[in-house]
C-alpha cells in the first residue's frame, strides 16, 4: 500500500507542478500585457501633454495677433479683442471666429 500511496502521491505532485507552471506562465503572459498597455498609456499621455502645449501657444499667438491688428488700427471685431481665454473656447467657434476676424483684416487692408 505504500507503494501505491506513493505513487498517487507521485502523480499528484507532478499534476500541481504542471497546474503551478501552466498559472506562473499565464500571469508572466498577464504582466507582459500589462506592461505593455502602461507604456502604451504613458506614450498617449506625453502626446496629449505636446498637443496641449502646441493648443496653448496657438492659442496665445492668435490673441497677439488679433490685439496687434487692433492696435495698428484694424477693424477686429468685438468677440475677438484681446478677451483672455477666447480661444480656449470650442475648436470650430474658435475657427469660425477666427476666420471672420481675419475676413474683417482682409477688408480693412483692401
Amino acid at each position: 500500500m505504500s507503494l501505491r500511496s506513493s505513487a498517487a502521491d507521485t502523480f499528484d505532485a507532478e499534476l500541481i507542478r504542471r497546474q503551478l507552471a501552466g498559472t506562473v506562465q499565464h500571469v508572466d503572459s498577464a504582466l507582459r500585457h500589462s506592461h505593455a498597455l502602461l507604456e502604451e498609456a504613458e506614450n498617449a499621455r506625453s502626446a496629449l501633454s505636446l498637443f496641449s502645449l502646441y493648443t496653448e501657444r496657438a492659442r496665445r499667438q492668435a490673441e497677439a495677433a488679433l490685439f496687434n491688428a487692433g492696435v495698428h488700427g484694424y477693424k477686429v471685431p468685438l468677440d475677438c479683442r484681446a478677451k483672455r481665454g477666447y480661444f480656449s473656447s470650442t475648436t470650430k467657434s474658435s475657427s469660425a471666429s477666427f476666420k471672420a476676424a481675419q475676413a474683417e483684416i482682409k477688408k480693412a487692408d483692401a
